[in-house]
């Protein structure tokens, strides 16, 4: 069996986009943006957020990204049924857009539009915030 890391980043973005926009923008409506880059053998979150939050609700975000990264780990596992994959990750907070270090949009007002107009419409009557 082949120990793999984290995939690709760009094989893994357009999947975490498209889950995102069902699972993680509804819940966290103080989540303005999120951001991604890879960086030691790991994936570095950054979230904007909409003020400072309370420890509970940064745990469930925690819990729930975690929860779609280990789905995450088991598709790829049966796309290349030798492997095991382990995603590493951490995540940062903060009130301001990453300025630093590569990352790339992961979710944005502008990617909730393009995924909700193609998938989901019925999303864009509330919007991403």
């Amino acid at each position: 069996m082949t120990n793999r890391q984290n995939p690709p980043l760009d094989q893994l973005l357009p999947r975490l986009q498209f889950v995102l926009v069902g699972f993680l923008w509804p819940p966290f409506r103080w989540i303005r943006s999120i951001w991604i880059r890879e960086n030691n053998d790991q994936y570095r979150f950054f979230v904007q957020t909409d003020g400072t939050q309370d420890e509970e609700k940064l745990d469930g975000f925690s819990y729930l990204i975690g929860q779609i990264l280990k789905g995450s780990e088991r598709i790829l596992d049966k796309q290349e049924p030798d492997s095991k994959h382990k995603i590493k990750y951490t995540t940062q907070y903060g009130s301001g857009v990453p300025r630093d270090g590569g990352y790339q949009e992961l979710m944005t007002a502008r990617i909730f539009k393009e995924i909700a107009e193609k998938h989901e419409p019925w999303r864009l009557e509330d919007g991403p915030v």
